[in-house]
């Protein structure tokens, strides 16, 4: 009897260690697949009915739109953009701090500290979704707002804050915020951006008011 018990607690122990090693060695996901998950998420939020009940509040504009979005497929992406860099111009840009030369009015970054500058940054990358939508229309930029989806995980490849952008053949373009924090935490804010050109219209804009942004193609 001893010496069954004692052959059970040995397989079981083996059978943990097994599982524990398998947990571990279980591959991370890329920055992409966790955009994706959000989208899906989003996706299912635009075609849940009680959802859009608790949330339009019978507004015909709004659900219009949630329709048009819970038809688009979004399994897979046909292009994807990591965009990078210092997104403190960039935001100065958009928020219209700059003049007809191409220059910004009274540049103040000197005067912030290093931690003031970093959250400011991460806000202007949070905010660029949001300011393009906002050009677009108040229908768009609350239906965005609606659907918006985040998730926190941690990565240690990531190093530096930056906006993933998916193309689809037939859905709207979703722009994927990833900021970083300490000991490789990460929060991802995923927004849908209703302009099917905004890549090409993105590249246009970081051309003249671009400086220290990068956009390159990941996939």
């Amino acid at each position: 009897m001893k010496k069954s018990i004692l052959t059970a607690t040995i397989l079981l122990t083996i059978l943990c260690i097994a599982c524990g090693a398998k947990a571990k060695s279980k591959k991370p996901k890329t920055l992409i697949e966790h955009g994706l998950s959000l989208i899906s998420l989003m996706k299912e939020k635009a075609g849940n009915q009680s959802f859009l009940n608790l949330m339009t509040n019978g507004n015909g504009g709004i659900a219009e739109k949630m329709k048009e979005i819970a038809s688009g497929n979004v399994s897979k992406a046909s292009a994807v953009y990591c965009m990078s860099g210092d997104f403190y111009n960039f935001g100065t840009f958009l928020f219209n701090r700059m003049d007809l030369s191409g220059t910004w009015k009274n540049p103040e970054e000197d005067f912030y500290s290093a931690p003031l500058k970093e959250e400011m940054n991460k806000r202007f990358v949070s905010a660029i979704p949001a300011s393009w939508n906002a050009r677009v229309g108040s229908t768009e930029l609350a239906v965005a707002s609606l659907l918006e989806s985040e998730k926190a995980f941690v990565s240690k490849k990531l190093k530096s804050d930056c906006i993933y952008i998916f193309e689809f053949q037939n859905a709207y373009p979703v722009a994927v915020c990833f900021l970083r924090y300490d000991d490789g935490a990460v929060l991802a804010k995923a927004t849908y951006i209703f302009d099917r050109n905004f890549v090409p219209k993105l590249k246009e804009v970081l051309e003249k008011f671009g400086k220290g942004i990068k956009l390159e193609q990941v996939k």
